[in-house]
């Protein structure tokens, strides 16, 4: 047993320093990246995110695909830590507090097993409330320290050197959690006890004589006589298998993600084996001659002064056995030790070292409902207790026990051990050592309403359409829009009106760079055998710019166009009406709407030939605008050409409106 708890100690150390080791590394790394987080920019860093995004995917990914190369991180680093978009993100959640929290949200390695997944996949798809548990680690440990044995017999600690503790134990657990507070631990202890009494018994030898006949051989034969008194003294071997129920607290985090160190709470039963013996006799097997052991006083003998004289004389050899127990000194296992069930509860602290090892400190009594695990259980005699000594020991009476004493006999650990969890690419750590608030801090930061309408309304590349209905990401600034973002080009001749000089050229006609129309000067003459269909007719329209009603250059296309159909069709008559946006009085509005339908009507006339009469001029003013925006004003101030109705009559030049009115600019 003494090599096993060698072995395992050497362990302990081992694996210490291996954790030891990796918690540096651990650490440098976190120095190396939060250093290089605060170094950067905050632009820079949401610049640099928002390019790289697939590229920081992609590392993740490989980041979740290498666990054993990681096995030092924190769960975030080994799964998936990265949220979507660019707040909360692993690099800046570590510079704060750490360990952190795998991610529960996305598809991960400890979710996928049958029950799992179907969980997960409808809390994916919006069908479930609750993500799914995540499967976690089961974690085996090894643990050594002192032993207590409180009986009868008195336990010493520092006093004398035979042994230096009262006992020491070592074990080994297996422990299974279940949820985020409870979890089921498994463990083997094996210990042993030595108990020494610093103050002789009362009881005498003769007591002992006719209490335990065991001793009665060689107590009789005791050359020191009968009356000697005899301070009792045991040496217990033992192993306990127990089933423990523990509970853990400080795992739920308020204002961190994760907890380094948890408290735990267990109540245990189980099984304890054990055998007693006492060292009684000398190295020439004669009980030994406590007459020269002093007795305690205030002056000059202290509790450590008798204890140091009990070990003096004792051999250290425990060859009596005890009161009760089985007479072997080499038993197997099982055979030759008394059994008990037993029961108890303790308390713990668990340290978190890394991802694969905790520190764990924990204490524990146990009781036995025995009360020979010491190896004695007489209470001292009275003037009263007297007993019949037997024929073959003399006859007679001599003083004795008042009995056996009220309370069983306990025993208590306390421990330092490490556990190491069996952690993989589908198993997180143990559930007792993540935070399950985690999520629900997370939902709640990340619905944020504020940052929820922020994000509804982002528009970067500010062409007034949100990123989420924005088909065309990168718009060039200032260019108009369809409802989707997408950049227009009214008239279809691969040029953006935004860079259009033209924005409604005539389809089919070549354009420039600027998207002019390039056109003869001239229509072509007409054609008495061509054939065109001049009852339906698609005519432009021709726009202004503010309190101006001069024809733009980026407009002759349109109406070299018109004045080629009414070429080719001569009955074609045309209503011209003149339109304003809603700026301005309306005065001003009718008598600026009938300057541009001149404008039109005259440069027809001018630069093509078109009679005036072929045309019925209308002005408007303001009475169909309604428009706010530049770009919509821009639609509304124009002329609108229609082919008119059949028997549709009206005057071709108009008479003003308001002709002390200057109403807008040629130029």
């Amino acid at each position: 047993m003494k090599n096993l708890l060698i072995i395992m100690l050497s362990s302990l150390f081992v694996f210490g320093a291996y954790a030891q080791d990796s918690g540096k590394k651990d650490k440098k790394a976190d120095k190396e990246t939060t250093s290089k987080v605060n170094k950067e920019k905050p632009n820079d860093k949401v610049k640099d995110k928002s390019k790289d995004k697939d590229k920081d995917n992609d590392k993740v990914k490989d980041e979740s695909k290498d666990t054993d190369k990681v096995k030092g991180k924190d769960d975030a680093t080994v799964f998936i830590g990265e949220p979507e978009g660019e707040i909360y993100q692993l690099e800046q959640r570590r510079a704060i507090s750490k360990p952190s929290m795998p991610l529960l949200d996305v598809e991960q390695g400890f979710n996928q097993k049958m029950k799992k997944k179907k969980q997960q996949d409808a809390f994916m798809n919006d069908e479930y409330f609750f993500p799914a548990k995540p499967k976690n680690a089961w974690q085996l440990g090894v643990r050594g320290g002192i032993a207590m044995l409180n009986g009868d017999i008195n336990q010493n600690f520092f006093k004398g050197y035979k042994p230096f503790v009262p006992g020491y134990t070592f074990g080994v657990t297996v422990t299974k959690p279940f949820s985020y507070l409870f979890s089921v631990r498994l463990n083997y202890d094996f210990m042993e006890f030595w108990n020494t009494d610093w103050q002789p018994s009362t009881m005498s030898e003769d007591l002992i004589r006719h209490t335990d006949y065991e001793l009665a051989s060689y107590i009789n034969d005791n050359p020191n006589g009968s009356s000697d008194l005899i301070y009792h003294n045991s040496h217990t071997v033992a192993h306990d298998m127990t089933l423990d129920a523990v509970l853990t607290f400080g795992n739920i985090r308020y204002h961190k993600e994760r907890a380094k160190v948890v408290f735990n709470v267990f109540l245990t039963a189980g099984g304890f084996m054990y055998q007693t013996w006492y060292d009684h006799l000398d190295d020439n097997g004669d009980p030994y001659d406590y007459r020269s052991i002093p007795v305690i006083n205030s002056e000059t003998t202290s509790k450590k002064d008798v204890i140091e004289a009990l070990n003096n004389m004792r051999n250290g050899v425990y060859e009596t056995q005890a009161d009760g127990h089985p007479n072997s000194k080499n038993p197997t296992l099982f055979n030759n030790y008394s059994f008990r069930p037993v029961g108890g509860g303790g308390v713990g602290i668990t340290f978190r070292l890394n991802r694969i090892m905790n520190l764990d400190v924990q204490t524990r009594m146990m009781f036995t409902k025995d009360d020979l695990v010491d190896g004695h259980r007489w209470q001292e005699p009275d003037g009263n207790s007297t007993v019949g000594i037997p024929g073959f020991a003399g006859g007679g009476t001599a003083r004795t026990s008042r009995g056996l004493t009220r309370d069983f006999d306990t025993y208590a650990n306390t421990t330092v051990g490490i556990t190491f969890k069996l952690v993989s690419k589908k198993k997180t750590e143990s559930l007792t050592m993540l935070n399950p608030m985690h999520y629900s801090y997370q939902k709640i930061a990340e619905n944020d309403p504020e940052r929820a309408i922020e994000e509804l309304l982002k528009d970067d590349d500010g062409d007034g359409v949100p990123n989420r209905l924005d088909e065309e990401a990168d718009t060039p600034e200032g260019a108009p829009v369809s409802p989707k973002g997408i950049a227009l080009d009214s008239d279809a001749d691969g040029v953006l009106d935004v860079n259009d000089d033209e924005p409604f050229s005539p389809p089919g006609v070549p354009v420039n760079e600027k998207g002019i129309a390039q056109l003869p000067p001239t229509p072509p003459p007409f054609d008495a055998n061509a054939t065109f269909n001049c009852d339906d007719v698609i005519l432009p329209s021709v726009h202004f710019d503010k309190d101006k009603y001069n024809i733009k250059p980026e407009f002759y296309a349109h109406l070299y166009n018109l004045a080629d159909k009414m070429t080719l069709c001569p009955d074609l008559k045309i209503k011209a009406t003149g339109m304003t946006d809603k700026d301005d009085n309306e005065k001003y509005n009718e008598q600026l709407s009938w300057n541009r339908v001149n404008a039109v009507i005259d440069y027809l006339n001018e630069k093509y030939g078109i009679d005036k009469s072929r045309f019925i001029a209308k002005y408007d003013g303001e009475a169909n605008a309604a428009a706010t925006s530049s770009i919509e004003q821009y639609k509304e101030r124009k002329v609108m050409l229609e082919q008119a109705a059949p028997g549709e009559a009206g005057e071709s030049s108009p008479a003003p409106p308001h002709p002390g009115i200057k109403a807008g600019s040629n130029r």
